[in-house]
C-alpha cells in the first residue's frame, strides 16, 4: 500500500514543481539586436497609410484675416469724400494756412493746419469740421475749375541741369515739365491733377490744352517782378585805438 501510495505521489510532485520553474535573468549588458529594416516614424507611417485626398480628422482652422484699419479723420470721425477735403484744403490756403498741397487726402499735415487755424481765430484747436466751418467750405463751388495753357506758361518749362553748377548759369529755374508747372501754379499735387484728368495724357500739353485744376487762387509766377541785389556791405572802421 505505501509503494502504491509513492508511486502516485512521484508524478504529482513532479507536475507540481514545474509550474514554478524558475526563467533564467536576462544579461547586464544585452547585445543590440540589428535588423536589416529601416525604422520609420510613426508620423510617417500613419501619412502612408492615409489615402491620397482623405481630410485629416482634426483639420485646422481657416486662418482669420483681420480688416484693414481706415484712417482716422478730423477728430477721429470717418474720413470726409474727397470734394469735402479738397474744399477745405483751398479754404485754409486761401486763408493763409495751407496744408502744403491740395491732394483730396485727410492727413496729419492737414489736421495741424486745421487746429492752428481755428486757434488762430480763438476757437477751440479741435480739429473737426463743425457745423459753422462745413457753411464755408459750401461757398467753395464749384471745387474745380479748368485752367487752359497759353504760350507764355509754355515759356516757364524746360531743360533744367542736374547739377547746381549748371543751374547757376541759368538766369532763372525752369519746369521740368508742364504738368509741374500746371500742379505749382495751383497749389495742388501732380497726381492729384492726373487723378482729375483721368484718361488724359498729361505728358504731352500743350498750347490751348485743358487741364482740370482745384478751384484755388492761381500762383502767377509770370507776375514775380525780379528783386535787385543787395548793395554788398560796407566795412565799417572802428575808432577804438
Amino acid at each position: 500500500m505505501l509503494i502504491r501510495t509513492l508511486f502516485f505521489a512521484v508524478p504529482a510532485l513532479a507536475i507540481a514543481t514545474s509550474g514554478y520553474t524558475q526563467v533564467p535573468a536576462p544579461p547586464a549588458n544585452p547585445a543590440p539586436i540589428r535588423s536589416s529594416r529601416k525604422l520609420v516614424p510613426a508620423q510617417s507611417v500613419a501619412a502612408a497609410k492615409t489615402p491620397v485626398g482623405t481630410p485629416s480628422e482634426s483639420p485646422s482652422p481657416p486662418a482669420t484675416v483681420a480688416p484693414p484699419q481706415r484712417k482716422a479723420g478730423p477728430g477721429g470721425q470717418p474720413v470726409p469724400d474727397q470734394d469735402t477735403v479738397s474744399r477745405l484744403q483751398i479754404f485754409l490756403d486761401e486763408h493763409s494756412f495751407g496744408p502744403g498741397k491740395i491732394d483730396g487726402r485727410w492727413g496729419e499735415f492737414l489736421g495741424k493746419a486745421l487746429q492752428h487755424f481755428q486757434a488762430a481765430h480763438g476757437k477751440p484747436p479741435s480739429g473737426q469740421i463743425d457745423s459753422a466751418l462745413q457753411h464755408e467750405l459750401q461757398k467753395i463751388s464749384p471745387v474745380y475749375t479748368t485752367y487752359t495753357l497759353t504760350d507764355g506758361d509754355l515759356h516757364w518749362v524746360g531743360k533744367v541741369p542736374s547739377k547746381p553748377a549748371g543751374m547757376a548759369q541759368l538766369k532763372r529755374i525752369l519746369y521740368r515739365s508742364t504738368l509741374d508747372y500746371v500742379a505749382e501754379r495751383y497749389h495742388a499735387d501732380p497726381a492729384f491733377i492726373r487723378k482729375l484728368n483721368s484718361g488724359r495724357n498729361l505728358n504731352d500739353l500743350k498750347k490751348g490744352s485743358t487741364v482740370k485744376v482745384p478751384n484755388v487762387q492761381p500762383f502767377q509766377i509770370e507776375t514775380i517782378q525780379p528783386v535787385p541785389d543787395l548793395p554788398p556791405k560796407t566795412r565799417v572802421r572802428s575808432t577804438r585805438h
